[in-house]
């Protein structure tokens, strides 16, 4: 259970982080978005824990270097990043032909997205930050509540491994089984978090 309970503050810490401070934080807020992505799918490919801990601080480090050497491909990482959560809540509501065309225009929204935030970061920076926040909160927060009793069924010995299968599947088939819900939730926390980074930043 303690991987479930880290797991859980992990995601509410990063997302009330990058609702409220995104655009003032956004240098560290790529290295945990990195962090937090490489760990919920790392598990996908490796079954130790200590490898899992190991691509997600790598992916950390390089979003670090991003920022620090590449601050305009850092600021399309996160455009981009906001384009593939939208497309994800989004896309199931869309009647793609095949997988191919499927993964194609979500790769069309991210560069679009990318491109967008390098040229109006100003802006762009507040509601993106806001709505990955509202987004992370939203979909965990919609979990427990109806889901939250199976969260023992990810309770296994590895902490590390339980976290990271538990957010494959919050932000994965779950997320894309109530994606409208999550989309209502994001919209809103992303203009109160933008309004508040706005008055108080």
């Amino acid at each position: 259970m303690q991987g479930i309970i880290l797991f859980f503050a992990l995601v509410y810490v990063t997302g009330i982080l990058s609702l409220l401070f995104g655009r003032k934080i956004f240098h560290s807020l790529l290295a945990i978005y990195a962090f937090i992505t490489a760990y919920q799918y790392a598990s996908s490919f490796v079954s130790d824990s200590q490898y899992v801990l190991l691509i997600s601080v790598l992916a950390g480090v390089l979003g670090v270097l991003l920022v620090r050497f590449a601050e305009k491909a850092a600021f399309f990482v996160i455009g981009a990043y906001f384009g593939y959560l939208l497309f994800g809540l989004l896309g199931v509501y869309i009647p793609f032909q095949n997988t191919y065309v499927y993964y194609g225009a979500m790769a069309a929204v991210m560069i679009v997205c990318g491109l967008l935030m390098i040229k109006y970061q100003n802006v762009l920076l507040r509601y993106a930050t806001s709505f990955a926040g509202g987004h992370i909160i939203g979909a965990a927060s919609l979990y427990l509540l109806m889901e939250g009793n199976n969260a023992s069924a990810y309770a296994g010995a590895d902490p590390v491994l339980a976290g990271s299968q538990l957010g494959q599947y919050i932000y994965g088939p779950f997320a894309q089984g109530h994606s409208l819900y999550i989309l209502v939730i994001a919209v809103i926390l992303m203009f109160a978090g933008a309004q508040y980074q706005r008055h108080h930043h």
